[in-house]
């Protein structure tokens, strides 16, 4: 199967269903500025079968990723230039959050799973979102964030604790760290770069 989607409005994905962009043939989903992408559902982008599959997400677009499953297969992609926002489960093939892009991740949510997910940051990646709590997001790959890329976190100045990442794979890192601060009038302070933040077999 093969599919071609452009979503201009409000597109939802419905829990209990199955999505596939793309299943022995390629596929295209792309969500214009102004249109929505609500997943509830499981979904495949790139199918089972041996055809690839390309989710983009224009500026001014949004992805939702519920509390469900969002699969990438291994040679397909997410190319995210507006919001995406990950309340779920993203696993596998290749992440790309462009220049202006943000993404979204619940904070302590993991990213990836078998097979190994690939992150490539070039805008905003955001691991402090939505959950009150500080937390340590697991990304099950590897991540390389550019000259133009952020890490957005949270520190705590009252427990001397931070939102961190922890990456199975490798982590070549640039750009800078944005920190938003909890607690700033307790004692105490933090030194907040990447070795203290992001954990990886190489950094």
């Amino acid at each position: 199967y093969t599919a071609f989607l452009n979503v201009a409005g409000v597109f939802n994905s419905n829990l209990g269903a199955y999505f596939y962009n793309g299943s022995n043939g390629n596929g295209t989903i792309t969500v214009q500025s102004g249109g929505v992408f609500n997943n509830n559902s499981e979904f495949h982008n790139g199918g089972n079968g041996e055809g690839s599959a390309i989710f983009i997400i224009e500026s001014g677009g949004t992805l939702i990723n519920g509390i469900t499953g969002l699969i990438v297969q291994a040679d397909s992609s997410i190319s995210n230039y507006g919001t995406f926002t990950n309340f779920g489960v993203v696993m596998g093939g290749a992440i790309i959050n462009q220049v202006g892009g943000v993404f979204n991740n619940y904070a302590g949510t993991d990213i990836g799973a078998d097979p190994f997910t690939v992150v490539t940051n070039d805008g905003t990646l955001n691991i402090g979102y939505g959950n009150p709590s500080i937390a340590t997001t697991n990304l099950y790959g590897a991540i390389t964030q550019s000259s133009t890329g952020s890490l957005a976190i949270r520190a705590d100045f009252a427990t001397g604790t931070s939102d961190q990442l922890h990456v199975s794979g490798d982590a070549t890192v640039g750009g800078t760290v944005v920190v938003t601060a909890l607690n700033l009038s307790s004692a105490g302070s933090h030194t907040l770069v990447f070795p203290a933040i992001i954990s990886a077999s190489t950094i």
